[in-house]
């Protein structure tokens, strides 16, 4: 799994890799990554994630937890 939070460097997942593990469903990999981009806003509004659109998949950059840690 990818943890935001415990990357030391950006990541990109290939959006074939998505596609299999989330999108199953979908014949076409551009709708499927039409239906995650969508969604992917969405999250993004909550959740300030580093992540972006990348060519060939999702750049995923070190981020911060989105729960702060306890002392």
């Amino acid at each position: 799994t990818y943890r935001l939070s415990y990357l030391r460097k950006p990541t990109v997942i290939p959006w074939v890799a998505l596609q299999i593990q989330l999108g199953a469903e979908y014949g076409r990999a551009r709708d499927f990554k039409a239906a995650f981009v969508s969604a992917l806003r969405k999250v993004l509004c909550i959740y300030g994630a580093n992540v972006e659109e990348h060519g060939n998949g999702l750049l995923i950059k070190p981020s911060r937890t989105h729960i702060p840690r306890c002392a």
